[in-house]
């Protein structure tokens, strides 16, 4: 320990700034990374006055990790190689900053990928559907229909205002009368 504690006294102030960023941030990212494959992650803080659309926001903690990361981590593996101080300290902002902007471009990226699980109702009108129970003729009844929706499989009670409808018949949905029945037609 005495041998750390010397080391790190014997470094520029710049260079250990670099180093606490670096281990810092380090150490949040895989917390981080450890929660989110657990399956916990929502615990970030937004700012709502810096939104970038979408659901994304500037102001979080994990693009303050982000930052802290590529910050320190280009500080520290720069440090030989460029000689002059401040423009080192301009490179590792800047790697801060499209540290940031690539984590918001691949979340953004795979949230386009999510898919969303509700739909509306209204969007089955017109659809073909497959009779699933018998339905009564002339509104005397209901029967039920099965029909895909994007991508998925429902069921609905269904009436028809003609004659009665066989299981097994293909009809069309022509209009929804509340969010569980619809009417349909022989087609």
């Amino acid at each position: 320990m005495e041998n750390l504690t010397a080391w790190f006294s014997s470094m520029e102030f710049l260079l250990q700034v670099f180093w606490v960023c670096a281990i810092a941030a380090s150490l949040f990212f895989v917390v981080q990374l450890v929660l989110l494959l657990i399956g916990i992650d929502d615990i970030d803080v937004d700012a709502d006055t810096l939104d970038l659309g979408g659901g994304f926001s500037l102001l979080t903690v994990k693009n303050v990790i982000h930052f802290f990361l590529g910050f320190g981590w280009a500080g520290v593996s720069l440090w030989s190689v460029i000689e002059n101080r401040f423009w080192l300290s301009i490179v590792a902002l800047l790697v801060g900053v499209l540290m940031v902007v690539i984590f918001v471009f691949i979340f953004k990226q795979m949230m386009k990928l999510q898919s969303q699980g509700n739909y509306d109702p209204e969007d089955a009108v017109g659809l073909l559907a497959d009779v699933y129970l018998t339905i009564p003729a002339t509104k005397s009844g209901a029967g039920k229909v099965q029909f895909s929706l994007k991508g998925t499989v429902h069921e609905f009670q269904a009436q028809t205002e003609g004659e009665r409808l066989a299981t097994g018949e293909k009809v069309r949905i022509v209009e929804l009368l509340d969010n569980h029945t619809v009417l349909v037609e022989k087609v």
